[in-house]
């Protein structure tokens, strides 16, 4: 009985496999006959516990990560998982996670970065659970699994990638933490590179931020000194928003604020040119500006 609920269950699978059976079947029919032949029974025994095992490899092979983690309580990040892109996005995002909570300040932005990055580097993964992202280091905690994993399927080029990625989404806020700078410190010594070399990528995205910030400092220095007399000036924010003059309720200029700056904001043409940077960075400053002004004659 065992045998047939077998057979039906894998002859349409495979046909080396229905080779095997039909010569099973053809032993077991004779084997009423033959129950005496202990050499008809051991091959009978043999190839049920064969095709047992098939069934429990085919079983493993589907089921292989849920088993080892979730019943097993084996690491996700062992040397058991698989490398694929679904669960490298999911390594980016598990030490994504780990350098947003480690900042003190506001980490929306960041989230929003880390978000925005999966989705560029990962494009034709399927769809993004975004729920999952906030609470990641909570359930995995040991960051270092997470690197000897991408240490052992990574090459050079796709180290360094690893380090712009957490040193960006570090200094998205222009700060950098002391957790932070330990986590980017780790990555490199489990990737095998020097430190003076992640020291000298830590330097140069530094010294990029800090003129980002001047190039916006003057701007806005210039934008004021430049200012129309005051009485246009309303008017004139009014209208870098998008809005027109006979607009009084603050609440549709915080909506528009919103949607310009999301528009225009400078992270969005960070693969431009400099000089088209640069553009977006004064566009950037100016819609600030106007938005600053407006909140404080309009509240």
């Amino acid at each position: 009985m065992i045998f047939d609920h077998l057979y039906y269950s894998f002859s349409t699978s495979n046909s080396n496999l229905l080779a095997v059976l039909l010569q099973v079947n053809r032993y077991s029919g004779s084997s009423h006959r033959e129950e005496e032949n202990p050499i008809v029974q051991f091959f009978y025994i043999f190839m049920s516990i064969i095709l047992m095992l098939a069934l429990v490899f085919t079983i493993l092979s589907i089921f292989r990560d849920f088993i080892l983690h979730f019943l097993f309580k084996i690491p996700q990040f062992s040397m058991l998982f698989r490398y694929t892109p679904k669960n490298l996005r999911f390594a980016y995002k598990v030490i994504g996670c780990h350098i947003v909570v480690s900042d003190a300040g506001d980490r929306r932005g960041q989230y929003m970065f880390l978000i925005s990055y999966l989705k560029r580097r990962f494009p034709k993964v399927e769809r993004l659970n975004l729920s999952e992202i906030p609470n990641l280091h909570s359930y995995y905690p040991k960051t270092h699994e997470v690197y000897v994993w991408l240490n052992r399927h990574f090459k050079e080029e796709e180290k360094l990638q690893f380090i712009d990625f957490m040193v960006d989404l570090a200094f998205y806020n222009e700060k950098l933490s002391r957790r932070e700078l330990g986590l980017i410190y780790e990555a490199g010594k489990v990737f095998g590179i020097p430190k003076i070399e992640v020291k000298s990528i830590l330097t140069m995205r530094y010294k990029f931020y800090q003129d980002k910030r001047r190039r916006e400092q003057e701007h806005r220095r210039k934008t004021r000194a430049t200012r129309r007399p005051k009485k246009n000036l309303k008017n004139e924010a009014l209208k870098i928003l998008g809005l027109t003059q006979n607009i009084t309720d603050f609440d549709v200029v915080k909506k528009a604020y919103r949607n310009m700056a999301k528009k225009h904001h400078p992270d969005r043409f960070h693969n431009d040119s400099e000089q088209e940077q640069e553009k977006a960075h004064e566009r950037f400053t100016e819609i600030n500006t106007a938005y600053e002004y407006l909140e404080q004659v309009m509240k």
